[in-house]
């Protein structure tokens, strides 16, 4: 109690000071969190760093605060995300709560700090990058979704993806799916063949050029799977098979 009036300060290293020593309470801090994410916006940088740390201490208390603050910014404008992703990043593995909220301000994951955000908090997040292909219309989450899924290796991105497409996606979301199997390097893992055959059979547009792609990528293990579309009833989906065989 004697420490919170610190926080609404009007000298930033009042507040800094406050917010180092509130982390150290542990979670009998949480009370307190959104006044902490609240003197994040001070205007001298050193109080917002002194924000992750502290909330790391204070652990998953922390996380209803900072997922309702995560709710309240939207992709593409806000000013404090930067410091909200560096808090979950801090926090880590027990921040999988937030993965949900994280995943639209992949967008622009490298200046969002949503990319660091969700490798710290672990492969326990894959399931929900996926969901955010469902309503990344621009193709924008997906980009950067690349680089958590390099972190993660192939096979758990690439199992993650196949889950995802095998549920409920929607036809942006498969699109999505597909674009990222075909973006990874230097392969998505084989396990992915029967169902990008599936959706190479579908013959449409964009998401059959990209299940080519991811197919080639894979390698002579997949041609069993595709020569079975050899006499596709589609000449676009015949001539894509024709490719992919050339390759193996």
């Amino acid at each position: 109690a004697a420490i919170r009036p610190f926080l609404q300060s009007k000298k930033w290293e009042e507040q800094a000071n406050a917010i180092y020593l509130l982390g150290y309470l542990g979670d009998s801090a949480a009370p307190v969190v959104p006044e902490i994410i609240k003197a994040m916006d001070a205007e001298m940088s050193n109080v917002a760093w002194e924000a992750p740390p502290a909330l790391a201490r204070i652990g998953s208390p922390a996380m209803p605060a900072l997922i309702a603050a995560l709710k309240a910014e939207n992709p593409g404008t806000s000013k404090r995300i930067y410091n909200l992703t560096q808090c979950i990043k801090a926090i880590g593995p027990k921040a999988l709560a937030s993965a949900p909220f994280v995943v639209p301000f992949l967008d622009d994951g490298h200046n969002t700090g949503a990319i660091d955000a969700l490798v710290s908090i672990g492969p326990s997040c894959l399931p929900a990058i996926c969901q955010g292909f469902d309503r990344d219309t621009k193709g924008l989450i997906v980009v950067h979704a690349g680089y958590v899924f390099a972190k993660f290796g192939n096979a758990a991105s690439t199992k993650a993806i196949i889950n995802y497409l095998n549920g409920k996606c929607s036809e942006v979301g498969k699109k999505n799916a597909v674009c990222a199997l075909a973006r990874m390097k230097p392969a998505p893992d084989k396990i992915a063949v029967p169902v990008l055959c599936k959706i190479l059979a579908e013959g449409k547009g964009d998401t059959l050029d990209n299940a080519e792609i991811a197919l080639t990528a894979i390698g002579p293990s997949a041609a069993p799977d595709v020569l079975e579309l050899a006499s596709h009833r589609e000449a676009r989906v015949k001539e894509s098979v024709q490719r992919i065989m050339r390759t193996y």
